[in-house]
C-alpha cells in the first residue's frame, strides 16, 4: 500500500548535465511546478552566469526558489528547507506531483533528509577564520575543510569563502565534522521522493561545460559580471563565472585567459558534484540522452 500519493520527483547531477531540460519536459508532461536547488539561482540579476531558466520557460512553468533575494543576502540550507518544506505543503493541497531539479546537494538534502540544529559559533572563531582568511587565502581554508570534512567538500562550492568560514567555524567550535549534524534519521515526509541522478560521461560533460561557456561569453557574461562586481563585490568574489573577471577587470587578464579559467574551474565543480553522487546508491542513474528511460521509470514509481 502506497505511503502517499503525492510525489517529488527530484531531477539532480553535476552542472551542465542536463537537469533544467529534463525538468521542464516532465513539468509540462505531469503538470507540475519546478523548485529549483540551485545556490546561485535564488539570486536576482545573475542570469547567464548561472544558466537561469529563461524568463519565458518560467511564464510557461511555475518555478520557485528562483530570483528571491538580492546578490549578497546570506542564505543558509536550514533557510531552503524551511522555505521548501512550506511551498512543498501549497502545492500538493493542490496538485500530486512536484518537481525539484538542481545540483545543490545541500540544499536536496536539507530538504529531504531535515538539518539538526546548528552550534552556535564564538565570535572569537569567527574572527580568527577571517583572519586566517585575508592573511593566508581561501585555500588554505579549503584544504582544512578537506581534512576535517571529506564529505562536506566534495558537495560544497569551494569558492564560496563564506560558505567553507562557516563549516569550519562549526569544526573549530565543536571538534566535530559540519556532517555529523546532518540528521542520522530521516525527517517524515508526507510525499514520496523519486530520486533522479543524470550522470554523463565524464568528457562529454567537459565538452558541454566549454561549449557552454562559450554561449555565456556571446550572450553578455561579460556585462552581467561587470555589473555584479560593481554592485555586489561579495557575491561575485566567491561565485564561479563572475570572480574570475576580477583580474580582467582591473587590468592584469586578458578576456580570452578569464574565459579558460572558468571553464577550468567549472569542470572542476563538476568533478566534485560527480565524486559526490556516485556514493548515493539510493539514486537511479541515468545519462542525459535516457530521457524515455527516465520518464519510464516516473511512470513506473508513480503507478505501481
Amino acid at each position: 500500500m502506497k505511503a502517499s500519493n503525492k510525489y517529488l520527483i527530484v531531477v539532480s547531477g553535476p552542472t551542465a548535465s542536463g537537469k533544467s531540460s529534463l525538468s521542464l519536459e516532465m513539468a509540462k508532461e505531469f503538470n507540475a511546478p519546478i523548485i529549483s536547488a540551485d545556490s546561485r539561482q535564488i539570486y536576482c540579476h545573475m542570469d547567464i552566469g548561472t544558466s537561469k531558466v529563461t524568463k519565458s520557460d518560467q511564464l510557461e512553468v511555475k518555478h520557485y526558489m528562483i530570483d528571491i533575494f538580492e546578490p549578497g543576502q546570506a542564505f543558509s540550507a536550514g533557510k531552503y528547507e524551511e522555505m521548501g518544506d512550506q511551498i512543498l505543503k501549497e502545492i500538493f493541497e493542490k496538485r500530486d506531483i512536484a518537481i525539484l531539479c538542481g545540483g545543490t546537494a545541500f540544499y536536496i538534502e536539507s530538504l529531504l533528509y531535515g538539518l539538526d540544529s546548528f552550534p552556535t559559533v564564538s565570535n572569537e572563531i569567527k574572527l580568527g577564520l577571517e583572519d586566517d582568511l585575508s592573511k593566508l587565502g581561501l585555500p588554505f581554508l579549503v584544504e582544512e575543510l578537506k581534512k576535517v570534512d571529506p564529505e562536506l567538500a566534495n558537495k560544497m562550492d569551494l569558492n564560496n569563502h563564506r560558505r567553507v568560514i562557516r563549516a569550519l567555524g562549526i569544526y573549530r567550535q565543536t571538534g566535530k565534522s559540519p556532517s555529523s549534524f546532518f540528521k542520522k534519521k530521516k525527517k517524515e515526509l508526507n510525499y514520496q521522493p523519486i530520486l533522479i541522478l543524470l550522470l554523463p560521461d565524464r568528457q562529454e560533460l567537459y565538452e558541454k561545460i566549454n561549449s557552454r561557456v562559450d554561449d555565456m561569453m556571446k550572450d553578455g557574461l561579460e556585462q552581467e559580471a561587470q555589473f555584479i562586481f560593481e554592485n555586489y563585490p561579495e557575491q561575485f568574489s566567491s561565485t564561479v563565472g563572475y570572480a574570475e573577471f576580477k583580474d580582467y577587470f582591473e587590468g592584469s587578464r586578458s578576456l580570452e585567459e578569464v574565459y579558460e579559467l572558468i571553464k577550468r574551474n567549472t569542470r572542476r565543480y563538476a568533478k566534485r558534484q560527480m565524486t559526490w553522487f556516485r556514493g548515493k546508491n539510493e539514486w537511479i542513474q541515468f545519462y542525459p540522452n535516457e530521457k524515455e528511460k527516465v520518464f519510464l521509470f516516473v511512470n513506473r514509481e508513480i503507478n505501481r
